[in-house]
């Protein structure tokens, strides 16, 4: 199934989420998403391009970055709308999603 919430550049490693991130299309991505990083080729989330998300989109990053630690594959996310940064804060992950700057791979981004 191909979503078109989500690109995937392999060559790059990236995925980019587009649209609502929320409790009514999370599951539209998780799956794909899921294999994708499981299975190394996928190292970037961007996140840019992400207009409106809730808990339940919060909760999409955790699993991803759960399935990666897992596979033993490092993912990141870039560029989280100030929403989604907001729901991390408010529920305590910002530990385990790892967020690095546009243009600056592996630096980590302050959640401010």
């Amino acid at each position: 199934m191909v979503c078109e919430q989500l690109e995937c550049d392999t060559q790059s490693g990236c995925i980019k989420l587009y649209g609502a991130l929320d409790l009514d299309s999370v599951a539209n991505v998780w799956h794909q998403g899921e294999e994708l990083v499981r299975s190394g080729e996928i190292g970037l989330i961007d996140l840019s391009a992400v207009e409106r998300t809730d808990s339940a989109g919060v909760a999409l990053l955790v699993e991803w970055s759960r399935a990666a630690r897992e596979a033993g594959v490092s993912l990141a996310f870039r560029d989280a709308p100030q929403q989604m940064r907001a729901i991390i804060r408010a529920s305590g992950v910002e530990d385990v999603l790892r967020m690095v700057a546009r243009g600056g791979e592996g630096l980590e981004e302050r959640m401010d």
